[in-house]
């Protein structure tokens, strides 16, 4: 299993990947480079694997933490208090 420190380093690594792809990007579209599709290619793999690295770390986060978490959207439950109603 995949642990908070571990899916919060793969996410890094994915934004800095998405960075030298871009940066590569600037560069050759200034020089009129021919590999723009084979970029735009790995420019999506790699947004593609952010989007999941991120979903990992909001849900271990949110399990550190005690938030419930299903299908992908946190919940908490309500605590009412003792059994005694105000409203008796």
């Amino acid at each position: 299993m995949t642990t908070l420190a571990q899916a919060q380093a793969k996410l890094a690594e994915y934004q800095a990947a998405e960075t030298r792809i871009l940066e590569a990007q600037e560069v050759r579209a200034q020089s009129g480079g021919v590999d723009h599709w084979e970029k735009q290619t790995e420019l999506a793999l790699v947004q593609k694997g952010i989007a999941q690295w991120q979903r990992t770390v909001d849900t271990l986060s949110a399990s550190a933490a005690g938030v419930g978490n299903f299908g992908g959207l946190s919940y908490s439950t309500a605590n009412f208090g003792n059994s005694s109603s105000r409203f008796s």
